[in-house]
């Protein structure tokens, strides 16, 4: 080996060394304190409290083990908290932020970011800030509080940015369960058609697997009642129907409602449901149905009245249409919808 090649080879050795004592002496400039978003034990936080620059914010608040609520009001989405839990116990930190982007950064961290305190038993032990996404949408650039060094975090093995999950909005945090009961807790489902023909109502006793009509005897199937009181757990709603003007609300409260669904439990207490038609909106207006008519009503949603009147809501068909059977349902081996 000659001369010039021995020199080369030290002179790379000697730069990649020098490269690594400056990327490892700029990593420890950093105080470890200043990097460390993550709590590990996610499962002693009590409360996390999020705000951003709308404003807007909302309180999240521990009261047993997997139940959560929002502001005080109403219990939380699981879904979206195991999502915020799982980030808050898995997020990572990638890089600083770069000199050439760090003005940048800081200013945009400034306008528009999202301020989480994470609470445990009152104990506010996690204080940052989260900003928006990295120009590849893979990072997420936040900042402890107290700090000037903002970092670009991820989660090991995901492919995206974080922001999204640290939102603010309280209805979108609100748990959209309508329905959720086993068949013990149960003592009558009554479902009604005010529209149709009312040969269609029932009403079932979950307890003695029985289904009756008025001037009708009951009728007794144990694995037909129970798959349809099966159906009964885990029943949600797509979304608060925030879009939908005063007038349209109002407009379609003065109609019947195309079922109303009551569940009794075996305390007496009363949880209805009332569903009605959705009208098609004007993008689908001119759409055809199988015979060439225009579709008047939405074939995948309808609107509901949940929680005692309180909430309106958008709902699915493929949710709601198992459940929506008529009387004869009970009674044939084939399924029959009321027609409306």
């Amino acid at each position: 080996m000659n001369k010039n090649r021995v020199y080369v080879i030290v002179f790379l050795l000697l730069a990649i060394t020098a490269g690594v004592l400056v990327f490892t002496n700029r990593k420890s400039t950093i105080k470890d304190e200043l990097k460390d978003f993550a709590v590990k034990d996610t499962a002693a936080i009590t409360k996390i409290f999020m705000a951003d620059k709308s404003p807007a914010q909302v309180t999240l608040t521990k009261e047993g083990p997997g139940m959560w609520t929002v502001n005080g009001k109403y219990a939380a989405r699981k879904d979206e908290m195991d999502n915020l839990l799982e980030t808050i116990h898995n997020v990572d930190v990638r890089t600083p932020v770069s000199k050439a982007g760090y003005n940048n950064v800081i200013k945009a961290l400034a306008v528009a970011s999202t301020k989480v305190e994470i609470y445990v038993k009152d104990k506010l032990i996690k204080t940052y800030y989260v900003g928006g996404s990295t120009a590849d949408n893979m990072g997420t650039f936040m900042m402890i509080e107290n700090s000037s060094t903002p970092f670009v975090t991820y989660i090991p093995g995901f492919n995206g940015y974080l922001t999204t999950r640290y939102f603010t909005n309280e209805m979108a945090w609100r748990d959209r369960t309508i329905f959720n009961y086993n068949q013990e807790e149960m003592a009558s489902i009554k479902v009604e058609y005010p529209v149709v023909d009312k040969k269609h109502s029932f009403e079932v006793i979950p307890k003695t697997f029985t289904v009756s009509q008025v001037g009708e005897a009951p009728i007794t199937d144990t694995a037909r009642v129970g798959r349809y009181v099966g159906l009964f757990k885990h029943v949600n709603f797509e979304g608060f129907a925030d879009g939908v003007t005063k007038e349209t609300r109002d407009s379609v409260l003065k109609t019947k409602p195309l079922s109303v669904i009551t569940i009794t439990d075996t305390k007496g207490n009363k949880d209805e449901i009332r569903a009605y038609l959705k009208m098609v909106n004007k993008k689908d207006s001119l759409m055809e149905d199988e015979y060439g008519k225009h579709i008047i009503y939405d074939v995948d949603r309808m609107f509901a009245l949940i929680n005692n009147g309180k909430d309106f809501v958008v709902i699915q068909h493929f949710i709601f249409d198992p459940i929506m059977v008529s009387y004869d349902y009970f009674k044939k081996s084939s399924v029959n919808k009321p027609k409306t």
